[in-house]
């Protein structure tokens, strides 16, 4: 068997080349001339033509009858904050020596193991501290759907370069909702898994603490057969495990609280079809306690901003100069966070690992908006110094809380209008990952079933 595996070739919803000996290279050039023609979105830092060409010729070699790995000639993006060996890892900074002394990343290793291609690294907001995607030294990540508007952030390109169809899935990170906030810009599913499930090594970090590995795909089956193979759980032409047949039994938590007030009609209305959907497949869905919201969004706020001073601690008294104006403000905020604050925050996140607030509400998962209102321009953020802040902030309330509580979180698009798209936010229990992932297939595929995506053009 050549190039592209089966298991792949079935579930990413990719146009897979015919089983030819050439198969993987000719996937590889047409993702590179997707990634030339989409030069304007500004998705890619780096694109490594000359590696990706020639792991496609060595995956194309390999014998007739050879098993394929699972992900065998599949190119995907890598969001710049991952080290890669021979490779200067920007985290979308001036700066050089992010991931000095720091090992190729394992789970990208894990990836290539299974037979995949880095294409190149993608463009972020600087050092992953901000939700907009305008980045001051590489310039802004424009939107698919909406070339003027912003692509969300700060795992801006990768979203960019799966929703424009330039690859099958793009690796993220997410500290506080650096995944969802962008796939819910584009259109497209965004994953965070548990955190600690997956090493950090290799990454530059923005609060470890909180940081955590994930991806975007064009669907909920393509993150759930690259959780399998990152979790070593997919040997060879294993079919993975399908969604459960019914939601009869789960309960899912909503929110009547500020955070989730969506500012546009059309989320506010997609949300709430997608909560009657929910019950009309026999899932139970109940307003809860929001409450521990606030101090879950405070607490994470200040472990971020302590742990961000701490790793840039030199460069901020040495090299100030060198981070652009909107970085150095939010580092800057966190220079006044002191340790008794941070001390605090880290003993409310502990608590909540040992006893989930999804535990005492008698819940299986949390469900919100994951944006709550349609992506800005580009020109309106440019033009406000302010704006670019506050857009972020208002992201980051609707998803840092979760993140706090260190558990899976997907995002589904419901829609995705030109400009105009709306997602559901699903938020699951510590190392509930493959439940979560199975639930998400289950809503997504019987929401498409029932309700096409709407048209892009």
């Amino acid at each position: 068997m050549h190039a592209v595996a089966c298991l792949a070739g079935e579930l990413l919803g990719w146009p897979q080349m015919a089983s030819t000996p050439e198969a993987g290279t000719q996937l590889v050039r047409r993702c590179l001339s997707l990634a030339q023609e989409a030069s304007r979105l500004n998705c890619f830092i780096d694109i490594f033509v000359t590696h990706a060409v020639a792991a496609a010729g060595l995956a194309d070699a390999q014998p007739s009858g050879f098993e394929a790995r699972p992900l065998s000639g599949v190119p995907f993006a890598v969001k710049d904050i991952y080290a890669l060996e021979g490779h200067r890892t920007s985290g979308g900074s001036r700066f050089d020596d992010l991931c000095e002394g720091r090992t190729p990343s394992l789970l990208i290793s894990s990836f290539v193991r299974a037979g995949a291609i880095v294409l190149g690294t993608t463009n972020l907001d600087e050092l992953c501290y901000g939700m907009t995607g305008l980045n001051a030294h590489f310039s802004a990540v424009r939107n698919p759907l909406d070339e003027t508007r912003i692509a969300g952030g700060s795992s801006s390109g990768s979203a960019a370069a799966v929703a424009a169809g330039i690859v099958p899935f793009a690796l993220g990170s997410d500290t506080g909702g650096s995944i969802r906030v962008p796939a819910g810009c584009c259109g497209i599913v965004g994953f965070k898994p548990s955190h600690g499930l997956f090493s950090l090594e290799g990454m530059v970090p923005l609060s470890p603490t909180q940081d955590c590995v994930g991806w975007l795909t064009p669907s909920v089956s393509d993150a759930h057969l690259l959780f399998r193979v990152a979790r070593g759980l997919l040997p060879n032409n294993q079919p993975v495990l399908g969604a459960s047949k019914s939601l009869e039994g789960t309960t899912f938590g909503i929110f009547d609280h500020p955070f989730f007030a969506a500012e546009e009609p059309t989320i506010k209305k997609d949300f709430q079809h997608a909560v009657n959907f929910l019950r009309s497949m026999g899932a139970t869905v109940k307003t809860v306690d929001g409450s521990f919201l606030e101090s879950c969004d405070l607490s994470a706020a200040a472990i971020t901003g302590f742990e961000a001073t701490l790793f840039h601690r030199d460069r901020l008294k040495k090299n100030a100069g060198m981070f652009s104006g909107p970085t150095l403000e939010r580092l800057r905020r966190g220079q006044a966070i002191d340790q008794d604050e941070y001390d605090a925050a880290m003993v409310l996140r502990t608590a909540h690992l040992k006893t989930s607030p999804l535990t005492a509400l008698e819940c299986d998962f949390f469900l919100t908006p994951t944006i709550v209102q349609y992506p800005p321009t580009i020109e309106e953020l440019a033009n406000d110094p302010h704006a670019g802040l506050s857009y972020t902030l208002k992201s980051l309330h609707a998803t840092r809380a979760f993140s706090f509580l260190g558990g899976p979180i997907i995002s589904l698009p419901l829609s995705t209008m030109i400009g105009f798209p709306t997602s559901l936010q699903i938020v699951g229990g510590l190392l509930d990952d493959i439940r979560l992932l199975s639930i998400g297939e289950l809503i997504s595929r019987t929401w498409s079933d029932q309700y096409p995506v709407r048209s892009r053009s």
